[in-house]
Parts: C-alpha cells; structure tokens; sequence
C-alpha cells in the first residue's frame, strides 16, 4: 500500500516539474517572440505573408496582391506606432515620476532598479 502512495508522488512531483518547466519555457519564448518583433517588424509581416499563402495555397497573382496588402498595412502600423509610441513613453514615465514622489529613499533606490529591470527586459536585443 505505501509503495503504491510513493509510486502516485512520484508520478504527480514528475508532472508538476514537468508542468512547471513548460510555464517558464513558455514564457521566456513569449518575451523572444515580442523583443524579435519589436526589434525587427520585418520578420513578423514575413512570417504572416508565408503563413497566409502557405496555409490557403495562394496562386503567384494572389501572393502579389496579398503582399502588397500586406507592406500597405505595415507601413500604416508603422506610422501609428510612431505616433502612439512617444504618448506611451509619457505616460509610463509619469507614472513611474509619480510612483517616486510617494517612496522613501530606499524604495526610490529599489525603485530605480525595478524601472532599470523592465526597461531591459522589454527593450529589443
């Protein structure tokens, strides 16, 4: 009987170690996929143009069509980002500017370190 519990512990510790490896490894491919995408937008309209015309078996005229559809919505994204872009960066800096102003000065050190990490970590490579 209690080699049957040691065999179902076993079994469950493998699965939640097994369970927690995939959440990490899942994670840390979500934030490569952003920081690849940020960094180089090109990739991501290449990947869609190959996976649209791959998946619905596209003929040479619908490709073209399809990519020039595709370079006319990139560059509008483009200009929105370029817009949106800046008002972002304001308004995260303001919150962090205000965040500060409640903190003593050992959490503002901390603090400062916190806006060090999640800029590194989010800007691309």
């Amino acid at each position: 009987m209690m080699n049957r519990w040691k065999a179902w512990l076993w079994v469950a510790a493998i699965f939640l170690a097994g369970a927690l490896v995939g959440v990490i490894a899942g994670h840390r491919m979500t934030i490569h996929f952003i920081r690849q995408a940020a960094a180089n937008p090109e990739w991501v309209r290449d990947r869609i143009e190959k996976r649209i015309t791959g998946k619905l078996g596209m003929d040479e005229q619908q490709k073209a069509k399809l990519h020039e559809i595709i370079m006319d919505s990139h560059a509008q994204l483009q200009t929105l980002r370029g817009e949106a872009q800046p008002r972002f960066v304001k308004i995260v800096d303001d919150f962090d500017h205000r965040v500060m102003q409640l903190l003593s000065d050992d959490q503002k050190e901390k603090y400062q370190r916190l806006i060090t990490e999640r800029k590194q970590k989010w800007s691309p490579e």
